[in-house]
């Protein structure tokens, strides 16, 4: 199936009509740009508060759990609707290798053997 198309060239009424859609285009762009910038100034502050508000009901959280500040912690969910239960787990560093760490070990050319703590004589 071929396509034809054919050219008017728009004078008159016809050019009017013609630019008034441009004109409805380009208003509809020029605010949704300005909508756009304000939502992001907005999220931009929603994030911050959330940022602060973060860094200081996690400071309660160590204070009231004993806990520092500096270590790794998660909180868990996903027993709350079920059980009413809220768990915090600290998450501790674990110094063998993981599989994601061996596999870059094989292919920065290190060996799995290295990675895992055992010499490469």
């Amino acid at each position: 199936m071929s396509k034809t198309t054919r050219t008017i060239k728009m004078t008159g009424a016809l050019l009017e009509a013609a630019l008034a859609v441009k004109a409805c285009d380009d208003a509809f762009q020029e605010k949704k740009e300005e909508i756009e910038k304000r939502a992001q100034f907005e999220l931009d502050g929603l994030a911050t508060y959330t940022q602060e508000k973060h860094i200081e009901t996690w400071s309660d959280i160590h204070n009231l759990a004993g806990l520092e500040p500096t270590g790794s912690y998660e909180l868990d969910f996903s027993y709350q609707e079920e059980h009413g239960d809220v768990f915090l787990r600290v998450v501790e560093q674990d110094e063998r290798p993981s599989i994601v760490d061996m596999m870059q070990g094989l292919a920065d050319g290190q060996g799995a053997m290295g990675r895992m703590g055992f010499d490469e004589d």
